[in-house]
């Protein structure tokens, strides 16, 4: 038995956000691998096209929507033209990331516990003002 037996995608789509290196990469490779449809979102066209050919190689479908999701107005758009490509999104893996323009050498050296408890607050405030219409 092979784990593309026990884990199969076949049938859905998949919709993944910093899909052009790194984890997002990743994901979408395996995602691809077990059998999904794959809607690949970076905002390097050049980089989206070369995951593209590598999921095709593994024979399966995957189609590019370069985006920045910086830029929120976007985001609605392209979940339409995901949906209008493959007519249903049914995971999403929103691994899109940023550093803001920093170089990684002048970064905070804090530890990774007290910068996913910023993250965390930072998010859960925006939750917050999102139900209080602020």
């Amino acid at each position: 038995m092979t784990i593309s037996n026990l884990f199969s995608l076949s049938g859905k789509v998949a919709l993944v956000t910093g899909a052009s290196r790194g984890i997002g990469k990743a994901i979408a490779l395996g995602f691809a691998g077990a059998g999904a449809k794959l809607a690949l979102v970076a905002r390097s066209e050049n980089k989206l096209l070369e995951v593209q050919a590598e999921i095709k190689a593994l024979g399966s479908e995957a189609k590019i929507f370069p985006c920045n999701l910086r830029q929120i107005e976007r985001i609605q758009d392209l979940i339409s033209q995901v949906i209008e490509t493959f007519g249903q999104i049914d995971i999403l893996v929103n691994n899109a990331g940023t550093t803001n323009g920093r170089q990684k050498a002048s970064m905070s050296t804090q530890s990774p516990r007290d910068i996913l408890t910023q993250i965390y607050q930072r998010e859960l405030s925006k939750i917050r003002c999102d139900l209080h219409n602020c």
